[in-house]
């Protein structure tokens, strides 16, 4: 039997509901439904192989299978300077903080 050696946690949210969760900017032009890329992980000896690259670009190929998701977001624990500067360099933007610089929020707009 296998041992899992990471994980990704990508989900659909649908913002009316959880407009107060201080998750999302307070944009005007918010969509209803965006994707989130909440968790990426693995353990420590398993990085620096391309298995985050992979699982990433799995979870993008997601999000990019649903017609009614124009934004996705991604949240990164403060401290978590690589996995931001990874999200950056893949096109995603900074945009806003969360619980008071807690969690840093990147966005970015489906192709």
């Amino acid at each position: 039997m296998g041992i899992p050696v990471g994980y990704a946690f990508s989900t659909i949210e649908d913002t009316e509901s959880n407009k107060d969760s201080g998750f999302y900017p307070e944009w005007d032009n918010l969509p209803k439904k965006i994707g989130c890329l909440s968790n990426l992980y693995f353990q420590d000896k398993y990085r620096g192989l391309g298995l985050g690259s992979k699982m990433f670009e799995m979870s993008m190929e997601w999000f990019e299978s649903f017609s009614d998701i124009e934004l996705i977001f991604i949240y990164v624990s403060n401290g978590n300077d690589a996995a931001l500067k990874f999200y950056l360099s893949r096109g995603f933007t900074f945009s806003h903080e969360v619980w008071n610089g807690f969690i840093k929020a990147v966005y970015k707009f489906k192709k």
